[in-house]
């Protein structure tokens, strides 16, 4: 990762004429390497903390982080609170746990943790990084109610959606404890992140390689459901 240049940004309403708001305090600049088809690639990414008021009067700090593919134009971006920033912050800071993979299908973020992988798709598209930057505010600022619950997957049935797919793979049966807390195994381990060392296609087909303590291929079909999982190396 690479941080490019920091701006303040006054406390800007970006609201419009409801009751709640989204105010900017900080925009920071990022290029983070990204995966594609013909090897690894450099992306601009930005990070930013927001201000919410939400429409039963409740202030909240988040973090907004973005990533944005200038070839396809397809943006993702990611939401947590400030004073914890247990996801986005790891994402622009380590990228040791997340990684994307970005194709003319859109964006693909995987990250792998205590034996869960975690899958965002996104598919939409904005002509720049600041074009990104608004329409991710504008859709935290129409769903801030879901930011509020932490932007979880939406209920069926409710017309709200966040702009992207989302799939949990549980691991734990396909990698042994071992792959996160090392052998002999400690008292009260609690497995950590792994590295995602590489993304790639193979027809339909995903294969990611993680790393801890060992490398493990997972092979994910189409819909992003275990194929298969072997030790490496």
């Amino acid at each position: 990762m690479k941080l490019v240049w920091l701006v303040i940004v006054a406390c800007i309403s970006l609201a419009g004429p409801q009751s709640h708001s989204v105010l900017v305090f900080s925009d920071s600049r990022y290029t983070v390497a990204a995966f594609t088809s013909s090897g690894e690639i450099s992306l601009p990414a930005a990070h930013l903390q927001l201000d919410l008021t939400y429409p039963d009067g409740k202030t909240d700090c988040r973090d907004l982080s973005l990533v944005y593919d200038p070839r396809n134009r397809h943006h993702s971006w990611w939401l947590a609170e400030a004073s914890a920033p247990a996801y986005t912050d790891r994402f622009l800071e380590d990228l040791e746990s997340h990684k994307v993979y970005a194709d003319a299908d859109g964006i693909v973020d995987f990250v792998s943790i205590r034996g869960v992988l975690g899958i965002q798709v996104s598919r939409s598209q904005a002509a720049s990084l600041e074009a990104a930057e608004r329409a991710a505010i504008g859709e935290i600022e129409q769903h801030l109610e879901s930011a509020e619950r932490g932007y979880l997957p939406p209920t069926p049935g409710l017309s709200r959606q966040w702009p992207w797919d989302s799939k949990v793979i549980n691991l734990r049966e396909a990698i042994p404890l071992e792959f996160s807390c090392g052998f002999p195994l400690r008292d009260n381990c609690e497995p950590g992140l792994d590295t995602v060392v590489s993304i790639g296609r193979q027809g339909h087909n995903w294969r990611l390689v993680l790393r801890n303590h060992w490398d493990q291929e997972i092979v994910l079909g189409a819909g992003f459901q275990l194929v298969s999982s072997r030790r490496v190396r």
